[in-house]
């Protein structure tokens, strides 16, 4: 035993991690059928490279100024500017006002990190034990990031498992009832795991009630442009909010909508009452990336920043991102129709109708998702929850048989 360390924990394999179903092997791992995935994949069930992204990196090799030089502590620029218009609108009176801090992020995991080491600084919370509230479920990880920058974190009710929709009056009490000044974290556009979001009208509640309450909205926004495959919509959420100048921050990513998944990019957005605030939290947060991790990569957002503002690839990007949601919604409208139609499995299914953005809760149990792992080699997570843009034509009707099969077997009696 080496005496120079500690006690060191198992080692830890993917597979086992909790909100996967269940122990698999490494065969298995192989020809599964994984629909715990976090990326799109296409038709043939193949990361998808862009046309736009394929454009802005002509592009990019074609400009024989640019270099690898490190960035500045904020990031690039051209894409921090971009990308705030893409989130916030060229009208937002905030960016006028000078009132948002942004910075470019490894991700939109590295403004949650970030973002949350600020406010735990800097923001005065109603309690002596600095909590943030997540909605009832959310992406597993949000807590266990809160958790490494020293939070508590509790739940409010925002689904209601049994009618498969956002349990809104629930959901309003809960926020009414915590702590004034408290800190809530919200999806900004497709809800993950459950793909269901509050309309127009419940933004316009929830945005009065944060305002009576003077609560903080930690928004995560991580699919605009391919949740309803129109951008403008998407981001109502945020604009919003800050319409109504509550306090915020936007954790923004792009990996979803340009497929970017291993380049990192990202942007955290400090929105405040005043422009002096801003300009002191902009200082913060550079020296805290500086301690950090330093400056954040350079060609992605290079890559980002020429599909956001150069017009002929920016065209292209939005067509792309419409793209991925029409095959997005038309992949729930086949399996629905294979569930209900062609099979007539017991259940609710139309949520898989009214859900946007890459994920869905089916609504199976853990026992159910167990036995599509161990008998199947289907593997979901232990809530049900499965990446959509994962079925294919190829592979739509294995995976609805299984649930047929596990589905009828245990309502046997």
């Amino acid at each position: 035993m080496d005496r120079a360390w500690r006690e060191v924990s198992p080692v830890f394999a993917p597979d086992r991690d909790p909100q996967f179903a269940t122990e698999v092997s490494a065969d298995t791992l192989r020809t599964a059928l994984d629909l715990r995935l976090e990326a799109y994949h296409n038709e043939q069930g193949e990361p998808w490279k862009l046309p736009s992204v394929s454009q802005a990196f002509l592009a990019l090799r074609a400009d024989h100024e640019w270099d690898h030089e490190y960035l500045t502590m904020e990031g690039y620029e051209p894409f921090l500017e971009a990308s705030t218009d893409f989130l916030f609108g060229k009208d937002c009176v905030a960016v006028k006002e000078r009132r948002i801090s942004s910075h470019q992020m490894l991700g939109g995991s590295g403004a949650i990190h970030t973002g949350s080491q600020i406010l735990q600084r800097y923001y005065r919370f109603p309690t002596d034990r600095p909590t943030i509230f997540l909605p009832n479920p959310t992406c597993p990880k949000h807590a266990i990031m809160l958790h490494t920058t020293g939070f508590q974190t509790e739940s409010y009710c925002y689904y209601n498992f049994e009618s498969h929709a956002v349990d809104f009056l629930n959901m309003m009490n809960d926020l009414h009832k915590l702590p004034s000044n408290s800190v809530i974290l919200l999806h900004a556009c497709a809800h993950k795991p459950t793909g269901m979001d509050p309309s127009q009208g419940q933004w316009e509640l929830l945005a009065k009630l944060f305002l009576d309450r003077g609560h903080f909205a930690f928004f995560v926004c991580d699919n605009q442009g391919i949740t309803s495959g129109d951008p403008e919509k998407d981001a109502y959420s945020v604009r919003l909010f800050a319409e109504e100048r509550i306090p915020m921050l936007v954790c923004q990513s792009f990996a979803s909508s340009t497929g970017l998944y291993g380049e990192r990019i990202g942007a955290l957005h400090i929105l405040t009452h005043d422009a002096d605030l801003s300009r002191r939290l902009h200082s913060q947060v550079n020296i805290l990336l500086r301690r950090e991790i330093g400056p954040c990569p350079k060609f992605s957002a290079h890559i980002a920043a020429l599909l956001l503002s150069e017009k002929p690839i920016h065209r292209q990007w939005l067509e792309d991102m419409h793209a991925i949601h029409k095959r997005i919604q038309t992949v729930r409208q086949t399996l629905y129709e294979a569930l209900v139609h062609h099979y007539n499995i017991p259940g609710s299914w139309e949520h898989l109708l009214h859900g946007t953005g890459l994920f869905s809760l089916l609504g199976l149990t853990k026992k159910q998702c167990d036995r599509l792992a161990e008998e199947a080699h289907i593997l979901v997570s232990t809530n049900s929850c499965i990446n959509v843009a994962g079925l294919n034509p190829g592979n739509l009707d294995y995976f609805v048989r299984w649930v047929d099969r596990v589905v009828r077997e245990e309502r046997a009696p």
